[in-house]
């Protein structure tokens, strides 16, 4: 009897992630595949130096977004009870406003100083979207967040769906009418929070009158309840998006030419496979992992989620640093040619991010925040001090180092996770050997392909 439990749980569990995955990648796969088919468009629309100026903005935006709830949204999946949920979701409402407010002075102090920063990456024409870019980033990552909770993935797919589309419309048009960089930055905005307003009505229709009876009271119990997250959290995403985006405007700053737009192409083309499916495996993972906590199922709740990216992910990605080199100049002109170099530098990279991600909130779950810290602290040296020592020094292969420093870190980041886990490598190998299976025909697969193309 003991024995068919576990066996019966994790068919069950299963079953239900995959129910869940599918409704949350169906949507997704539409939105990331629009966003990557349009590129070679974009590319001929829109100069590589206009993808230069995209970049710094998008790393900029990134950066202050990641923090622009103090992390209480978070928090919401794993919340003991509803009500601390919706306090939770107010908390990170009134941050997010702080924040905006708060950068809105900044900006005002900025423009009378004349920063020269600003000026000379041409950001400083635009620089006033970002709190337009903030607010609605916030606003949508605490609604998913809520909305992971309550599972309502059918939700949040189409909300994605609507971004997507409302992103390459306004991109494409701008571009065809010469308008310059301006289009791709308001297709930024739409693309990562234009869905807020559909997701609010749609999450807290029947939670409205909930919360207007918060207590002021209630928001500071809750607050100090939950304050590991903003004092631990807040620090960590800062070096974690960091981590990733203050590269690019490193490389904006101090690297003559487009190479910051083409460092940003091949992330986002790359980054694709993850977001959609990683993507979505994180989101399912994290509204189920309280539970599998409290059970005694979160390793196995973990494996199931990393099988699912051996089997569907790691080799696509394989295969796309495969063909990039000979590939990318005919889908986006002759003067993309670099990027090609520069997604295969970055395969290694984001093949381990790819294994890490779907799991990293397994340290938020587990209360090891201190931990997730001194991660992400490791990984925002070892990345942006890389990039800036090969930005002064070799300005040539200053993407390369940033591909070999963001693979060591996430080797790292996935060695840690195992053992929080409490999974050996060895183990591990052996739990996934049926998805290996699956890895190694990509192997000989993308073999073929730089053998013969």
């Amino acid at each position: 009897m003991s024995d068919k439990k576990p066996h019966f749980w994790k068919v069950k569990e299963r079953n239900t992630f995959l129910t869940h995955f599918t409704q949350l990648v169906g949507g997704t796969a539409f939105a990331q595949a629009l966003s990557v088919l349009i590129l070679p468009i974009l590319t001929r629309l829109y100069t590589p130096e206009d993808f230069s100026v995209l970049a710094l903005y998008a790393s900029m935006l990134a950066v202050i977004s990641a923090i622009a709830c103090l992390r209480f949204e978070i928090a919401i999946p794993i919340a003991e009870t509803e009500k601390v949920a919706l306090d939770l979701f107010a908390l990170a409402a009134i941050s997010s406003v702080a924040i905006v407010f708060t950068l809105v002075l900044v900006l005002g102090v900025a423009s009378t100083l004349d920063v020269q920063y600003l000026s000379s990456t041409n950001l400083g024409y635009y620089v006033w979207l970002l709190p337009v870019g903030v607010f609605l980033s916030g606003a949508y990552a605490a609604l998913q967040f809520l909305a992971t909770r309550k599972r309502k993935f059918v939700e949040i797919r189409r909300t994605r769906v609507r971004q997507s589309l409302g992103a390459a419309s306004v991109q494409v048009g701008f571009g065809l009418i010469g308008a310059g960089p301006i289009g791709l930055l308001l297709g930024q905005i739409i693309n990562g929070g234009a869905g807020a307003l559909g997701l609010f009505f749609s999450v807290l229709k029947e939670d409205l009158n909930k919360l207007k009876q918060i207590k002021k009271e209630d928001l500071v119990r809750t607050a100090n309840e939950y304050s590991r997250f903003p004092k631990y959290s807040v620090t960590e995403a800062l070096a974690n998006v960091g981590g990733m985006q203050l590269p690019i405007a490193i490389i904006a700053a101090f690297v003559a030419g487009p190479e910051a737009g083409i460092v940003m192409l091949a992330f986002r083309i790359m980054g694709a496979p993850i977001n959609l499916i990683g993507g979505a495996m994180s989101q399912v993972f994290l509204s189920r992992a309280p539970i599998a906590l409290k059970e005694g199922k979160l390793q196995a709740l973990a494996l199931t989620v990393q099988a699912g990216v051996l089997k569907t992910g790691l080799g696509p990605l394989l295969f796309i640093g495969a063909v990039a080199p000979v590939f990318v100049p005919y889908a986006f002109g002759a003067e993309w040619a670099r990027m090609g170099v520069v997604i295969q530098w970055m395969t290694p990279w984001f093949m381990m991010q790819f294994l890490t991600s779907p799991v990293s909130m397994v340290l938020h779950v587990a209360n090891r925040q201190g931990s997730a810290l001194v991660l992400q602290a490791f990984g925002f040296v070892i990345r942006v001090g890389g990039v800036l020592l090969a930005s002064l020094w070799f300005p040539v292969y200053v993407a390369e180092s940033y591909a070999v420093a963001s693979f060591v870190f996430y080797f790292v980041y996935f060695v840690v996770i195992l053992r929080i886990l409490g999974i050996n490598i060895r183990s591990f190998v052996v739990s996934q050997r049926k998805s290996f299976a699956i890895f190694t025909l990509w192997v000989f697969i993308s073999f073929l392909a730089i053998k013969y193309i």
